[in-house]
């Protein structure tokens, strides 16, 4: 009986149409459920409203359901301290002063606009997580686009002569000036790069970093020093402009190297100095798998899960709706959106790295 060859299995292409499989399930199953939770929040609230108004029901009852919707709207309010202030005040007021304060009809009044504005700010809330799961689904689509990619790849260099280039370890060799300088000014365009995609998910709300897009490009064609050096002054320059949490700068570090020992451990194996798409694409995933846990880590013991990413944090909500777990809600955000990131700045590397690598091979690496 022939044996099946188990290590097709971990070929990249399979990968990525197995995470873009998961993703798709997943959040279509987390999105269900996210909307019962919806329809559940608006129908107690509602109640809340109705109970105001009947003090015939008992105490019992009433802390029942104050405890309910306490749980339930945790999750809408774990990043709004004026959202949370609103909810205290708004259950203090039915759990105690329900009787003595409907009979005066300006404080029945105040109870209703505060239990409508609360209301307007969970919806606001609802809507970011649902585009949350929608963007989760379309990065789905873009992990099965990858894995067309690379299929297609591997069957066209299959087809043609590999283009061999004789690969020479320079990481112990002196650069020139020539090479310094023109290593700086690839740097400090990767850093100019790398800055200015980072206001994409911020303007156009998608959930994905885009702080780290170039930096790849760098570990391959100056090496690992200057991929860290462009990590270190890229979130340095982010942190000055309020968008990035300094601590993450480990989480580029670790993007740089990890991107660096890829390329190098290929160019050593195949003795190749061209480096090919799936290879980025690798340096994607241990870059993805890795951050997701050093980056959840920092946020969820050093932030309170706070990536100071609206977008992002609203990914974090979605899934301690369903899980009611700060801890997995936090770890799961982090490795969906990790995955894309770094696959899309991987995919964006390579193709900088093909542009400049195929016209001055005799400088960059």
């Amino acid at each position: 009986m022939p044996k099946f060859p188990v290590k097709r299995l971990f070929k990249l292409e399979y990968i990525l149409i197995f995470f873009s499989f998961i993703t798709c399930l997943t959040t279509e199953i987390f999105k269900h459920n996210t909307l019962e939770s919806f329809t559940k929040i608006d129908n107690d609230i509602r109640e809340l409203q109705i109970l105001y108004n009947d003090p015939s029901k008992s105490s019992a009852y009433k802390d029942e359901l104050y405890s309910k919707i306490m749980d339930e709207c945790l999750p809408y309010i774990y990043f709004s301290t004026e959202s949370k202030h609103k909810l205290i005040r708004i259950l203090e007021l039915f759990k105690y002063d329900a009787v003595s304060w409907n009979t005066n009809h300006q404080n029945a009044k105040y109870f209703t606009n505060l239990v409508v504005a609360f209301h307007a700010d969970i919806k606001n809330t609802q809507r970011a997580i649902l585009f949350g799961f929608d963007s989760m689904l379309f990065c789905s689509v873009f992990l099965l686009f990858l894995a067309t990619i690379v299929l297609i790849s591997k069957r066209s260099e299959a087809k043609t002569l590999p283009n061999q280039e004789p690969y020479q370890d320079y990481s112990k060799k002196s650069l020139s000036s020539k090479q310094i300088v023109a290593y700086a000014l690839f740097t400090a365009f990767a850093i100019g790069f790398n800055y200015l995609t980072s206001f994409i998910p911020r303007n156009v709300s998608v959930p994905l970093y885009l702080d780290s897009t170039m930096t790849m490009a760098v570990s391959a064609l100056c090496g690992i020093s200057f991929g860290i050096i462009c990590a270190i002054i890229s979130n340095v320059i982010l942190f000055l402009s309020n968008s990035v949490l300094i601590p993450f700068v480990l989480c580029h570090i670790l993007t740089a190297v990890l991107a660096g020992l890829t390329f190098r451990h290929r160019r050593n194996r195949t003795q190749n100095a061209r480096l090919t798409f799936d290879v980025f694409l690798w340096a994607g995933v241990w870059s993805a798998i890795t951050n997701g846990l050093l980056g959840d880590i920092m946020a969820n013991h050093m932030f309170d899960t706070s990536t100071a990413s609206p977008i992002l944090d609203g990914s974090v909500l979605g899934l301690y709706v369903v899980f009611n777990n700060l801890t997995i809600a936090t770890y799961l955000s982090g490795l969906f959106t990790n995955i894309s990131d770094k696959l899309f700045s991987a995919s964006i590397s390579f193709i900088i790295y093909a542009l400049i690598s195929k016209k001055n091979k005799n400088i960059f690496r």
